[in-house]
């Protein structure tokens, strides 16, 4: 079985934290759990207060977890080419001027960032 793996990103704090749990109602909406990393409070946190990124069951060339919104970088080549990574069609792409890319194909890169604290990366695209 694959490892299911899952973090948010907290919008009031704007930060990334651990998610201890997810509660769904049967309506679509949940709630979830949070550990807030630097004091390992845990906050109970409405959806709309969250983005919540799966693990993708890939590591980046370093080992890295990649998760969805993760930014990959390819460096090899000009001009420097940034992925963000994302859910679609039933899998898992790394997308890149409009152009995706299984991400298998993509593991090979370096997590540099996510789209949340990092979204300057993506600007000079």
């Amino acid at each position: 079985m694959r490892e299911l793996k899952i973090r948010a990103w907290y919008k009031p704090y704007k930060q990334m934290c651990q998610v201890e749990s997810l509660r769904f109602d049967g309506n679509g909406v949940y709630t979830a759990v949070l550990i807030d990393e630097p004091f390992y409070d845990r906050k109970l946190v409405e959806a709309d207060e969250i983005v919540i990124e799966q693990y993708t069951g890939l590591k980046d060339k370093n080992g890295v977890n990649i998760y969805e919104g993760d930014i990959l970088i390819d460096d090899t080549g000009e001009p420097i080419e940034y992925w963000v990574v994302k859910f679609s069609e039933g899998g898992f792409v790394g997308e890149c001027t409009g152009v995706a890319e299984p991400l298998f194909e993509l593991a090979n890169l370096e997590v540099v960032g996510n789209i949340h604290e990092d979204s300057e990366l993506l600007e000079e695209e």
